[in-house]
């Protein structure tokens, strides 16, 4: 179900305004399970879970290059880190071809995560020699509000496979991307 609302807020009788237009820069609710907000041009911190059986390396990689294969394309990836249970992610997505101010449209971030699951799930289910489901339905997001926010939530990633035990210093592990930024700790 696509829902949004033209202040960004809900209204207090909890009734939502269906009356969206992905040509502006209305922010706009998805909802499963979790709510999942998504407003034009801003960057989110997203976390996929594993479902069952966590990834090997080589499944490491397969995830990490299908978040990168559409990096400045459809999306700008900041940053990202593939656990064997979990995948962060900074992106952007980016505006659609041939749009231009006043009435950018952008890549929706719902379509470019269900590509990235179901493109990886397909390679891993292969690989693994059977079917089954590789990614929880549900994945977590966040729109970043600012660049503080962003800055930790860079750390954060940075650092999970340091505090996961995976290695002494995030730029040894092979499963950690970022656009060459250099990260504060």
């Amino acid at each position: 179900m696509e829902q949004g609302y033209s202040s960004g807020k809900p209204p207090a009788s909890g009734k939502m305004d269906t009356g969206f237009d992905p040509a502006t820069l209305a922010l706009r609710q998805l909802r499963r399970r979790l709510p999942h907000w998504e407003q034009a041009g801003r960057t989110y911190f997203v976390t996929l879970r594993v479902k069952g059986t966590p990834l090997s390396p080589e499944e490491r990689q397969f995830v990490m290059d299908a978040c990168l294969l559409w990096h400045e394309k459809k999306w700008t990836v900041e940053a990202l880190v593939v656990m064997p249970d979990h995948v962060h992610l900074l992106v952007r997505p980016l505006p659609l071809p041939g749009d231009a101010l006043p009435t950018t449209r952008y890549y929706p971030l719902s379509e470019m995560l269900h590509s990235v699951k179901s493109f990886t799930a397909h390679l891993i289910a292969k690989l693994r020699g059977g079917g089954g489901h590789v990614w929880l339905p549900e994945h977590w997001d966040r729109i970043m509000r600012d660049n503080d926010e962003f800055m930790e939530k860079l750390r954060y990633t940075a650092n999970n496979p340091v505090k996961a035990g995976l290695c002494r210093d995030f730029l040894e592990y092979p499963y950690f991307w970022d656009r060459g930024m250099h990260v504060p700790m």
